[in-house]
C-alpha cells in the first residue's frame, strides 16, 4: 500500500470519526440498544421453516424493532413450553405457534404488559 494511498484513508476515517451527523447516530443507536430497541447489531434468526408452514397466527403488531420483538417471542415460548416464533410481513410482526395455543395465548396475555412497554419506548 503506497502512501498516498494510506494517507487519504487516515483523512476518510478522521472526517468520519468527527462528523456531528454521525456522532448524532452513534448517540441515538446507544440509547436504542439500551432501552433494548435496537436493531443493529446481529439480525434475528429467521423464523423456524416449520413454525413458518404450520403455525397458527397467535398476535399480529407493529412498531417493535427486531431484537426486542425476539426477547420478547422467546419469553412467550418459555413461558408457554411451546413452539413459537416471529418473522416480518408487509412491515408488521407476525407471531406464529405450534402445539397447545391456549397456553401460548395465556402466555401472551402474561406478556402483554412488556410488549406494550416496548411499542412505547419506541413512539
Amino acid at each position: 500500500m503506497d502512501k498516498q494511498w494510506w494517507r487519504a484513508m487516515q483523512e476518510a476515517a478522521e472526517v468520519v470519526a468527527n462528523d456531528p451527523h454521525l456522532a448524532a447516530l452513534r448517540r441515538q443507536a446507544d440509547e436504542m440498544e439500551a432501552l433494548g430497541l435496537s436493531s443493529d447489531g446481529t439480525t434475528p434468526p429467521p423464523c423456524d421453516p416449520e413454525i413458518f408452514a404450520k403455525g397458527v397466527c397467535v398476535l399480529t403488531t407493529g412498531g417493535i424493532a427486531p431484537n426486542a420483538m425476539e426477547g420478547w417471542v422467546q419469553q412467550v415460548r418459555l413461558r408457554s413450553g411451546q413452539p413459537v416464533d416471529w418473522h416480518m410481513a408487509g412491515g408488521y410482526n407476525r407471531v406464529l405457534a405450534l402445539g397447545d395455543i391456549e397456553a401460548v395465548t395465556a402466555a401472551i396475555s402474561d406478556s402483554m404488559h412488556e410488549l406494550n412497554l416496548l411499542r412505547k419506548r419506541k413512539e
